[in-house]
């Protein structure tokens, strides 16, 4: 089989499976983006004599893991060091991520 067409049997697929993971829509879309790029960059390495579905979900969890590793490495707050103002701050902050996140 050719990229295009996995690309025109798998990409709704991916879509679901993704839309299983995570939440918000801009992160699935950007997530399937990387996978089918992901996968474009090692295609001369897939083994088509096997199963395209597992190997396609496999590096779509491997980009989900490593978006959220860096996401949470990027907003990790000493939060023993904050006041109890700052502390209610970045509280009402991150409450209202979560509910812009849920909104979508």
């Amino acid at each position: 089989m050719t990229y295009e067409q996995l690309y025109n049997e798998h990409s709704e697929s991916l879509l679901n499976f993704l839309s299983t993971m995570l939440k918000n829509k801009q992160d699935i879309e950007d997530i399937s983006q990387d996978t089918w790029m992901s996968i474009y960059q090692q295609f001369d390495n897939y083994d088509q004599s096997r199963d395209f579905y597992p190997w396609m979900i496999e590096i779509s969890k491997n980009l989900v893991y490593d978006m959220q590793k860096s996401f949470s490495k990027e907003y990790e707050i000493p939060i023993s060091n904050l006041g109890e103002e700052e502390y209610s701050d970045i509280n009402n902050i991150l409450y209202s991520i979560y509910e812009d996140s849920d909104a979508n």
